[in-house]
């Protein structure tokens, strides 16, 4: 049986958290695999937090966790209670954001295809050739430089760091590629990490699913400068 645990952070989500968990309990009715949920609410200003322990308190596959600020706090939280806490056997580690972008898009892809190719880490990834994807100019600008200095800076040679994850429990040791990195970056940061720990990581085709409103929680000027000085900082360390 396939087990899927799901990291999934947790900020100013109030109005799609709902949908979020109902797909979930949804997707998870199939005998063939088997799904725990960690959400880690991470200094929401909404009732994000009220909302998601409301509607999972009967449900045990249901954790919530709480962390400071910034998506990568929540992550290394997350991180550290699967690595204390998970069995690893026959399990995959799906880090996605709380509003489901892609669905279920990701894993579907992994189990209908691509697990052949037997790699530690599966990036669902925005820029696959056979993904679909809206993205605006300057996201897709922005993006392509990243990747730039992430190939020259860190030898890492993806089109995307920014995707959702899945990662073989099974084959990496989790403990070994959790971020130091608050916010966005920690996501490049575990491919650095597992680029160094020679860890093999495959791109996966997604498919964005369009969402009732607008829920990014992404400032692309702000959050930019954070993600090249959090960059800085870990080419120091390297």
């Amino acid at each position: 049986m396939n087990n899927f645990i799901y990291l999934i952070p947790l900020h100013n989500k109030s109005g799609v958290i709902e949908q979020t968990v109902t797909l979930l309990k949804h997707k998870f009715q199939n005998p063939d695999i088997s799904g725990q949920f960690i959400f880690i609410e991470n200094g929401s200003t909404d009732d994000s937090l009220k909302k998601i322990l409301s509607i999972t308190k009967d449900d045990p596959r249901f954790i919530i966790l709480s962390s400071e600020k910034g998506f990568g706090e929540a992550l290394k939280i997350g991180m550290i209670f699967v690595d204390s806490n998970i069995h690893k056997k026959n399990t995959m580690v799906v880090i996605t954001g709380a509003d489901l972008p892609f669905q279920f898009t990701d894993i579907d892809n992994y189990l209908n295809e691509y697990h052949i190719h037997n790699s530690d880490i599966y990036i669902g990834s925005k820029s696959h050739k056979l993904s679909n994807i809206k993205r605006s100019f300057s996201r897709r600008f922005i993006s392509k430089i990243f990747n730039i200095l992430l190939r020259l800076l860190f030898g890492v040679k993806l089109m995307d760091t920014q995707g959702t994850f899945l990662i073989d429990a099974s084959k990496v040791e989790i403990s070994k590629i959790i971020p130091d990195s608050k916010n966005f970056f920690s996501t490049a940061e575990i491919c650095i990490r597992s680029v160094n720990l020679g860890h093999t990581i495959t791109e996966i085709p997604i498919t964005h699913i369009d969402t009732p409103t607008d829920t990014s929680t992404v400032k692309i000027f702000s959050d930019t400068v954070k993600i090249i000085k959090d960059m800085i900082l870990l080419k120091k360390q390297f």
